[in-house]
């Protein structure tokens, strides 16, 4: 009589039980993940009068299963610089520029910090 033995799903369940992270360090890695998105998109920002739209606010929430981070213009005006009017088209796509910019760093560190190399 012909069987096959399979061994190791041991140390698979272990490796897959360690691989388990937490609300918490995934909120934790999003936060760094996009500090330099928010550092370099508070440089790339039109000042302007007042100087509101520098300053980048950031989030982190839990939407169902994913952890998303957040970044938005500290003014209202700042869609009106990132997509232009009639009259003035001269930061149109600031904001995602940067954004598409700094993607590659800010995939780092959250690999990084949610794999631990």
């Amino acid at each position: 009589m012909n069987s096959i033995e399979l061994s190791g799903f041991s140390e698979l369940e272990n490796l897959l039980h360690d691989m388990t992270i937490s609300e918490a360090k995934e909120k934790r890695a999003m936060k760094l993940a996009i500090a330099p998105m928010k550092a370099a998109l508070e440089l790339a920002t039109p000042a302007g009068k007042t100087g509101k739209l520098k300053k980048i606010k950031t989030s982190v929430k839990k939407e169902g299963f994913a952890t998303v981070g957040i970044l938005r213009a500290g003014a209202f005006w700042g869609m009106f610089q990132e997509f232009g009017t009639s009259q003035q088209r001269a930061h149109v796509g600031f904001f995602e520029n940067t954004i598409r910019r700094t993607e590659r760093t800010a995939l780092a560190i959250l690999t990084n910090e949610l794999l631990g190399r």
